[in-house]
């Protein structure tokens, strides 16, 4: 069993014992992978840009535009975190930076459209 205390959980530490162990046939590592990139879509603002991701690349000024004008440096941060989670990447041209989904970040996009299906057939049912 693993335990985190709240402390380590407010910080979000998800350092796991045994590492090198598995659990369901999955290893803890790949595990604590997706803790990671589930903990990075928790936040409302950063689902709606792995979805505005997924109809295709974006630069900030158009994210900020979709997402009803928010403050630039605000957008850039929840990017930043995203990129970091290596949920999106980024591209430089000219003046501009333009992002798009990676693998894992268009995995996370499919299980939004896969979860709001879900959703919506228990409504409907």
């Amino acid at each position: 069993m693993i335990a985190l205390n709240s402390k380590q959980m407010a910080a979000g530490q998800t350092k796991m014992p045994h590492d090198g162990g598995s659990a369901g046939g999955m290893p803890l590592s790949k595990i604590q992978q997706v803790v990671t990139r589930l903990r990075l879509v928790t936040a409302p603002s950063r689902q709606k840009i792995i979805l505005l991701l997924a109809r295709g690349e974006q630069n900030v000024g158009d994210i900020c535009e979709e997402l009803g004008n928010p403050s630039q440096p605000a957008v850039s941060h929840q990017l930043s975190l995203l990129r970091h989670g290596r949920l999106i990447e980024s591209q430089r041209r000219g003046r501009n930076v333009y992002y798009r989904l990676t693998d894992s970040g268009q995995a996370v996009a499919r299980a939004f459209d896969i979860l709001a299906e879900v959703r919506s057939s228990h409504r409907n049912g």
